[in-house]
């Protein structure tokens, strides 16, 4: 299952980030509950469908990593627990899931990821610092490993190091944290589930991040950056807000 997107991976990316916003706003406190939450439960449902869908193990991965940081975060945790309880009952007794989890493990399973971290890693080994250049590393690639058809890290991190070198990749990894982390003492401060959902969504497509390019794809990065705007504005907007109350 692709949806509009070329690739089942990208398809699952963005399906994990609307799920996880969807639970955001399912557990938020309204004055109408019942009504409110069925619509959203709907919306899950269709989303939980097409993330099952997609087959995507980078965006189970990445949902569960999501998941795992909005149950730390959020109030309730009763609804999390039963939601990972009802996830791994399904992986267990759905085969085409549990079959899709088990090729991980098979002998070729991830051979050729292996292959693409580690050209990358002999790339990066080459020039740790600066780098080869920005939108060089698919051309270098086949240097590394030339009989391996796919010319592209499956980690955008390893991309990023290989193609800019380290300052780069960390003056990115320490701007991620720097918002998330402002983000996360937001909602420690005052709950906000638009804030914890779009944190969470974030968080998740990072996570998928290790296992595929996505930094590089129109559709996801333009995803990516969007609503990073838009959590770094909805979190000014609070820290204004306070400091005009007070």
């Amino acid at each position: 299952m692709t949806g509009p997107f070329e690739h089942n991976n990208m398809f699952g990316t963005f399906l994990g980030a609307g799920l996880i916003m969807g639970l955001a706003f399912f557990i938020k406190p309204t004055e109408n509950p019942v009504k409110k939450r069925i619509i959203w439960g709907i919306f899950i449902s269709v989303c939980a469908v097409g993330l099952l869908g997609s087959l995507s193990r980078g965006a189970w991965l990445g949902f569960f990593a999501a998941l795992c940081l909005m149950m730390f975060l959020a109030p309730t945790k009763k609804i999390f627990l039963g939601i990972l309880g009802f996830l791994v009952l399904l992986f267990l007794v759905g085969q085409p899931f549990r079959d899709r989890l088990l090729f991980t493990l098979q002998p070729h399973g991830d051979a050729d990821r292996l292959i693409f971290w580690k050209s990358a890693w002999q790339m990066i080994c080459e020039n740790p610092l600066l780098g080869h250049g920005i939108g060089t590393f698919m051309r270098l690639f086949p240097k590394y490993a030339p009989l391996v058809y796919v010319h592209y890290a499956h980690n955008t991190f390893l991309q990023i190091w290989a193609e800019t070198g380290l300052l780069s990749l960390a003056s990115f990894i320490i701007f991620l944290w720097s918002v998330f982390w402002t983000a996360i003492k937001t909602i420690k401060h005052n709950f906000d589930p638009f804030v914890l959902g779009v944190l969470c969504a974030l968080f998740g497509f990072v996570v998928h991040s290790t296992m595929d390019v996505h930094f590089y794809s129109l559709q996801l990065s333009f995803f990516f950056w969007l609503f990073l705007g838009l959590l770094h504005a909805r979190i000014h907007e609070g820290v204004t807000f306070t400091k005009l109350a007070s």
